[in-house]
């Protein structure tokens, strides 16, 4: 089995290390944006970062890569209902509406 040549005290030292400042900002954020959508599951990316950007002080670019990770994305309805275009109305349909309006 190969050696890493890698000394005990440096190992247990990498071993116990604690995670840097940035790294436990991220953890924070991400569960400060887990809990709030799961309270407001409609809100989007733009929203999210106006309710934190004060709080942690971080840029949108972060609040959307923290999003992607913890597999956050709006949920919407869709926007529009989808019609039929003018030439697709059934035959029936068409038929009903003229003999309505017959005099």
């Amino acid at each position: 089995m190969p050696s890493l040549e890698i000394s005990r005290s440096g190992y247990y030292d990498w071993l116990h290390r604690t995670l840097c400042m940035r790294e436990r900002n991220n953890q924070a954020l991400k569960r400060k944006l887990v809990e709030l959508h799961q309270k407001y599951p409609a809100l989007g990316l733009d929203n999210l970062y106006h309710l934190l950007k004060l709080e942690f002080g971080c840029f949108r670019k972060r609040v959307h890569c923290q999003m992607r990770l913890a597999g956050i994305s709006s949920v919407r309805c869709q926007a529009y209902k989808v019609m039929q275009g003018h030439d697709q109305f059934s035959p029936h349909c068409a038929q009903s509406s003229q003999s309505e309006f017959l005099l």
